[in-house]
Order: C-alpha cells, then sequence, then structure tokens
C-alpha cells in the first residue's frame, strides 16, 4: 500500500520561522487544483501500487483551500485507486479556519483527521510568530472540533522561543491534558535561512534561540509524557493512546512509498526520490506542456543512501532501528565495514547511556534523544562522491 501528500502552497500569513513553499497571493486555487489532478495522472508509474492507506494535505495551509476543491483531489484519488476504507485523511488547518460549517463539509467529503497548527498559547508569543490566530481562537478552535466529532485530531505546538518560559510551557501541556486532545506534535523552534526569523537572529545582539531553553523544554515535555502515560512514540509525536498515532507520518518514518502532489512536493518510491518546482506558476504552466518532466527532477537511491535514511528516520522513533533491517539494504561488504566504523562511536553513545541496544534493536535513551542528530551523523556511513 502507498501514501497521498497534497501540498497546499498557500498561507494568509508569512509565519516569522517557517521556511516551507508557500505564497500569501490567495487566488488561483483552481487553476492549482487542475494542475495537481494533472501531477497525480502523469505520477501513476511513479509508484507500482493500486491501493492507497491515507491521504495528507500539508502546506502552507491547507484549510484556506475551498472545500469543493479539497473533495476534487480526494475524488480523483478515490476513481483512480483503491482507498481502503478506514483510510486515514488528514488536512493541516489553523485556528481562523474553523467554522461549523468548515467541519461539516470536511467530515462529508471524507476528512477524518485534523493536524491543528496552535504554535502557542500566548498572544505576544503568537504575535512575535506572526500567527494569524490569538489564544482565545485556538482554545474555542478545539472545542469547536472536538464537539463536532468524527474527527481524530492533533494540535502543533513549538517550544524554545525566548517568549517561551518554561512555566507557560507545562501550562500549555497541561491545558493539552485537560482538553482531550488525543494526539500531539512538538517542535523546537529553530533558526532556518531565508526566513524573517533568521534575520531577526542576525540582527539581534542577544541570542533569540537559545539550544539550552529548547533541551529544557524537551525534557519538561518528556517528563510530562511520562506523568500523564502518553506515548512519546517519535521525537517530536505524542500519543495518548496507540490507536492515535498518526498513521500516514508513520509510513514515512518506516520507508514505505508515497506520492508527492503539488508545488515543492516531494514522493518516494522505494527506489528513487522526486520533487516537483517550489514555484506555484512555474509548476501550473509546466505541468501542462508537452515536455511536462520539466516540473520535477528525480534522484536514485544508492544502497547506501537508503541506509543512511532507514537510520535516520528510524532512531527518531520509539522502538529505534532494527539492526537486521539495515543489514538486509547494503552487501556483506559495506555491512562489515559499518559495523567496524561505527563502533568506537557506538560505544561512546552507549558509554553515556544516550543509545541502547539490543539483539535487535538500537534505540535512542530519553536522554539521548537531545543529541539525535549528532548520533545519526556519527553512525551514518560515508557517501561516495
Amino acid at each position: 500500500m502507498a501514501s497521498v501528500y497534497f501540498h497546499i502552497p498557500y498561507c494568509r500569513k508569512a509565519c516569522t520561522y517557517c521556511n516551507f513553499h508557500f505564497s500569501t497571493r490567495l487566488s488561483g486555487f483552481e487553476t492549482m487544483v487542475e494542475a495537481m489532478i494533472l501531477d497525480w495522472n502523469q505520477q501513476q508509474l511513479f509508484i507500482a501500487d493500486n491501493t492507497v492507506e491515507s491521504m495528507y494535505f500539508g502546506g502552507g495551509t491547507p484549510s484556506v483551500l475551498p472545500y469543493k476543491l479539497l473533495e476534487k483531489l480526494i475524488d480523483e484519488i478515490v476513481t483512480t485507486k483503491n482507498v481502503i476504507a478506514d483510510a486515514e485523511i488528514t488536512l493541516e488547518a489553523n485556528p481562523e479556519d474553523i467554522t461549523q460549517q468548515n467541519l461539516a463539509e470536511w467530515r462529508r467529503i471524507g476528512i477524518n483527521r485534523i493536524s491543528l497548527g496552535l504554535q502557542s498559547l500566548n498572544d505576544k508569543e503568537l504575535r512575535w510568530m506572526n500567527r494569524a490566530h490569538d489564544a482565545l481562537q485556538s482554545r474555542k478552535s478545539v472545542e469547536s472540533i472536538l464537539s463536532q466529532g468524527g474527527f481524530d485530531l492533533s494540535v502543533d505546538l513549538i517550544y524554545g522561543s525566548h517568549l517561551k518560559s518554561n512555566e507557560n510551557w507545562r501550562d500549555e501541556l497541561r491545558w493539552v491534558q485537560e482538553s482531550g486532545i488525543h494526539h500531539l506534535s512538538c517542535y523546537a523552534l529553530t533558526v532556518e535561512e531565508k526566513t524573517a526569523l533568521f534575520k531577526l537572529q542576525h540582527q539581534s545582539n542577544n541570542s533569540l534561540i537559545c539550544d539550552d531553553h529548547g533541551s529544557q523544554q524537551f525534557i519538561i515535555l518528556t517528563e510530562w509524557a511520562i506523568e500523564n502515560n502518553w506515548c512519546h512514540y517519535e521525537i517530536s509525536n505524542l500519543s495518548r493512546t496507540d490507536s492515535s498515532k498518526a498513521k500516514h507520518n508513520q509510513r514515512y518514518w518506516q520507508g514505505h512509498s508515497y506520492w508527492g502532489i503539488g508545488p515543492g512536493a516531494h514522493g518516494f518510491n522505494g527506489k528513487k526520490r522526486r520533487w516537483n518546482i517550489a514555484n506555484n506558476a512555474l509548476y501550473t504552466k509546466l505541468i501542462s506542456t508537452e515536455n511536462s518532466s520539466l516540473h520535477y527532477e528525480e534522484e536514485e537511491l544508492t544502497a547506501i543512501n537508503n541506509f543512511n535514511e532507514i537510520l535516520m528516520t528510524q532512531l527518531r522513533l520509539e522502538q529505534g532501528v532494527e539492526i537486521n533491517k539495515l543489514a538486509e539494504i547494503v552487501d556483506d561488504i559495506v555491512w562489515k565495514q559499518w559495523l567496524m566504523d561505527s563502533k568506537k562511536a557506538l560505544e561512546k553513545w552507549l558509554f553515556n547511556g544516550h543509545i541502547c541496544q539490543t539483539n535487535s534493536h538500537l534505540f535512542l535513551s530519553g536522554s539521548g534523544r537531545l543529541f539525535a542528530d549528532a548520533i545519526t551523523a556519527d553512525l551514518m556511513l560515508a557517501v561516495e562522491d
């Protein structure tokens, strides 16, 4: 089975921290959707699978797209593929788009999961992030979704900014526990190039983002999860129950195939990675030309690429990476070389208590999750030029 990711490249405002592809020009929706349908039809041979297990509308802000156009995209998948009866269909949304009419129409067209971008419950921090909603809207939007029924609800929160104290963060997590939300995605605020935050950071005499502050708040998150029996099943994702884990995202982490539809969208078929041009005008123009392949690029992954990607994504999971699965990706010579090359790094991280090893798995300890990037980098195979 495979999955479908739709990138809806529109936002009302540019958030301070965001480096995803989007446009704040809210027009040309119909043209974009027609181009995405062409993209979908042209990609049928990219993945040799006729069954779809999940769909995900990401962005951008997919909730700004009229529900009739969302319905058109869903119908296109349903008419061309076998979509399983309990397929997870997720819509990323912002609080300002949560209305009773929208919720009713989204449910009618088959959306059964909402990923709600709250980011903060502090008005000062929301203004600094340049979000289009306030804290009151956030709380009301959650109440509306839960009272409407029929949706699995996940919320996004960002920690680590200079405007979020540890007590603020504990208050937000306390509210999550009391609200009835069943899934939580928490991201450390990071400074990405070509963002307003990048400029602010370089203009400021004092660092706006402090790694120690973010680490403290990650530890608060892990302690909160343990105290309240939440499953911290991926570094940035937590669920109240096993059934509320994000099915679509788990497919990414487990290395399954997915189509990427829309400007800037990425897809993967097990052997190749494909990505569309991150430009709305060029995407809609090039996709309808005779040489429509101009709107995307492809890369065939080597065994070493696959090894490193599986290591990187699955070490982020609670259960870690299966050692035998890693051994199956590369030939015996490369595998033996990795065992030799990684021995010293593994011993260091095992001694520090940041990584654990059983007969079958490598996985990060609670403290090791703070060093996930460094540990992964130490264990990766060198990529040949």
